[in-house]
């Protein structure tokens, strides 16, 4: 929540959250509940009134003095909406103090609803029981981010295709803070394949298509489909032994099986 918390105050609360003690929680005036705003610590709330449009809750007395968080932000490229959601969920979950979407030449995601992240970023922190949520960063560039770059604050990027020994030891190695996580700049060896599979999936089928129907009509579309599914097992096959080197029986139909080998 916004306001201050104080014992004896009042919160009141939007339609929301309104919604949410009522509908979701089930509270009904008298009960308690928890209450939090990243500032004061965590507070006992007695609901006193509940309307259709707020809930007014007085405030008793402290459960929990407010805590800080480790002074880590999250640099992260934002990919399909509900993993960059869970993304800011498990960020709130291990305590990050910010998070930050950064575009690159090659992200997939051209807008970023700052608003959801936060939303998610509290429901996380409620869920967990933390009296933080981490603060959401304007979406940038990335090549203009690292240009206004603070050189106070040291960069860390995860890359997931490289072979540097032991996360522990290199962590150990890198000293104190404070640090900015930067992920989600590369592709790791298992998704490339996985690339490749589609595209190689929809070049095939796309061909066979094109040559089945115009030589057996509406019949071809039949016949495609059964030549596609023949000709993407074996290619995925042989992509498959050459990148990852193992003889897989991949179905195109669940590439993710893929990411169990």
């Amino acid at each position: 929540m916004e306001c201050d918390l104080a014992a004896g105050g009042e919160a009141v609360l939007g339609r929301d959250q309104a919604h949410y003690l009522g509908n979701v929680m089930r509270l009904a005036p008298g009960d308690e509940t928890a209450l939090f705003n990243g500032r004061d610590g965590e507070w006992r709330g007695i609901l006193t009134r509940m309307a259709k449009r707020e809930a007014v809750l007085e405030v008793g007395e402290r459960l929990r003095a407010q805590s800080a968080p480790p002074d880590l932000h999250l640099l992260f490229a934002p990919i399909k909406k509900a993993r960059t959601d869970f993304i800011a969920e498990k960020a709130a979950e291990m305590g990050a103090a910010a998070i930050r979407p950064v575009f690159t030449r090659f992200t997939n995601s051209e807008r970023v609803n700052e608003d959801r992240l936060r939303a998610h970023g509290v429901e996380a922190a409620e869920q967990c029981g933390l009296l933080t949520v981490p603060e959401v960063l304007p979406a940038m560039r990335l090549d203009r981010l690292l240009d206004g770059w603070d050189a106070a604050r040291r960069i860390m990027f995860c890359d997931e295709t490289a072979d540097h020994g032991a996360a522990g030891a290199a962590l150990t190695a890198a000293g104190p803070g404070p640090w900015a996580v930067l992920i989600g700049l590369s592709m790791a060896g298992k998704q490339a394949v996985l690339l490749y599979l589609s595209i190689v999936r929809a070049v095939l089928f796309m061909g066979v298509s094109f040559y089945v129907v115009d030589v057996y009509g509406a019949l071809g579309v039949a016949i495609a489909s059964c030549v596609f599914l023949v000709l993407n097992e074996l290619v995925s096959l042989l992509i498959a032994k050459k990148m990852l080197g193992i003889w897989t029986g991949l179905s195109m139909a669940n590439p993710f099986l893929l990411l169990k080998k």
